[in-house]
């Protein structure tokens, strides 16, 4: 992707909306939104998280460009006016200019996509009753065995933390719907840059580490509840990589 595409551009976040919008609805919105004040050239909506837990809501953002740095700077100073007036689904949005640097002259630190899975720790859980609620999947799995393996996997991760610069491991269990039926649990880890994940995966995907149980290591769905937003690690991700800024 040329770095061209997003020259005179400007980054959106904090846009939540709830699942039963597309990423093409959020873009027809935010178009609409932005549009009352200058002509846009294009625009890019992208998931961020998984969703708010207070608000159940998803959180996306936004790339919109302009065809010239006067249209950019003009729709910047006006949010700026109205920023605290004008809420999506009650919620306040910020809008900056566009930039590829890794950190920002306050510190914040860029939006990292580096997200990997690690599936097979258990295995899938088949659930009979169509009205389960996906919080109680917790209770099916043997705790004991769980804890077990999980420690062996930290372990092994924390072996090989400083090779592949792994930011972050979220030991909470989650589960992936693979149908109706069937749910895969996993945890989550985190790497500074898609290309010590891509490393970590190439290198360990289908290590052993306990029972002759083979894990599966790939990059995380951006979404476990709506897969076609697809995973983490896509090409918009990794052009995205230590130029976004969060909020």
């Amino acid at each position: 992707m040329n770095t061209e595409e997003y020259k005179n551009a400007v980054f959106v976040s904090g846009l939540r909306f709830d699942k039963s919008y597309s990423i093409s609805s959020i873009e027809e919105i935010t178009y609409e939104l932005f549009s009352q004040f200058t002509i846009i050239k294009d625009i890019h909506v992208f998931p961020m998280k998984n969703n708010d837990e207070k608000t159940q809501l998803i959180l996306y953002s936004a790339i919109l460009t302009f065809y010239d740095e006067e249209d950019m700077n003009h729709v910047i100073k006006v949010w700026d006016d109205i920023r605290q007036q004008v809420r999506i689904n009650s919620h306040v949005i910020t809008v900056k200019k566009y930039n590829k640097k890794h950190e920002n002259t306050n510190g914040e630190r860029f939006v990292s996509y580096a997200v990997v899975a690690i599936y097979n720790i258990l295995d899938p859980i088949e659930v009979s009753d169509p009205k389960h609620k996906k919080k109680n999947l917790i209770d099916k799995i043997d705790h004991e065995v769980y804890e077990d393996r999980l420690n062996k996997v930290k372990t092994f991760l924390n072996s090989i933390k400083e090779q592949y610069n792994l930011v972050d491991m979220n030991p909470q269990l989650m589960f992936l719907a693979e149908s109706k039926n069937i749910y895969k649990p996993y945890v989550l880890l985190q790497f500074n840059s898609f290309k010590n994940a891509d490393s970590f995966i190439a290198d360990n995907d289908d290590m052993i580490l306990f029972e002759n149980r083979n894990l599966k290591i790939d990059y995380a769905y951006k979404d476990p509840e709506e897969l076609t937003l697809g995973k983490n690690g896509d090409s918009l991700q990794r052009f995205l990589e230590g130029e976004v800024t969060s909020t």
